[in-house]
């Protein structure tokens, strides 16, 4: 299925959901569990000493899980509402996943070094505490319209920037600069928060 497809059938699915069919929740589900799989995959990558512990099928149940309970409490105005949605809850499962294990090994987060290999341009965030990944994480949800949405589908998700163009329907330099942007912004505040 092409994005514009299973973008088309996400909106379907929150209407029906919204209209109160309860199976549209399981339908939701499938639609995006490979895309789902594939976002946690690239997720886990990024949080430290997490990997060691869980795999990406463990994480995704627990996230899915997390978003089953939710859906029939959450209203959607779009597609793209419901994807920083799961994307949110699937940094939550994580989040809480670093602290069970910092809980019992609080020196594991310290010092870890992460591969952004999907995203050039991170190598120099380097969040090497609980605190700073938080931090992270919130600022990524600070951004704003399709600032947020290309820095999510990029960083999180691994999408190069043709396949975030096509998705968005936007100028391949629109997405470029959009990255830029926000990628800028983070950092920045990022540094700051360092230096405080």
């Amino acid at each position: 299925m092409d994005w514009q497809d299973h973008h088309e059938n996400t909106a379907k699915l929150l209407a029906r959901l919204r209209a109160g069919d309860d199976s549209a929740r399981e339908a939701l589900l499938e639609c995006w569990e490979d895309r789902l799989r594939y976002f946690v995959h690239h997720m886990l990558g990024g949080f430290p000493k997490v990997h060691f512990y869980e795999q990406t099928d463990d994480v995704l149940n627990q996230a899915m899980l997390g978003i089953w309970k939710s859906l029939n409490k959450v209203q959607f105005d779009s597609p793209e509402g419901f994807v920083f949605w799961v994307r949110k809850r699937v940094r939550w499962s994580l989040l809480d996943l670093t602290k069970k294990y910092a809980k019992h090994n609080p020196a594991a987060l310290v010092g870890s070094q992460v591969d952004y290999g999907w995203a050039p341009g991170l190598k120099t965030l380097g969040p090497t505490s609980l605190a700073e990944w938080t931090h992270l994480h919130e600022l990524i949800e600070a951004l704003e319209g399709e600032e947020r949405a290309v820095f999510e589908m990029h960083f999180y998700e691994g999408l190069t920037f043709a396949t975030i163009a096509e998705e968005l329907g936007k100028p391949l330099s629109t997405v470029k600069y959009r990255w830029k942007k926000s990628l800028e912004w983070v950092q920045c505040r990022l540094k700051a928060a360092q230096l405080d």
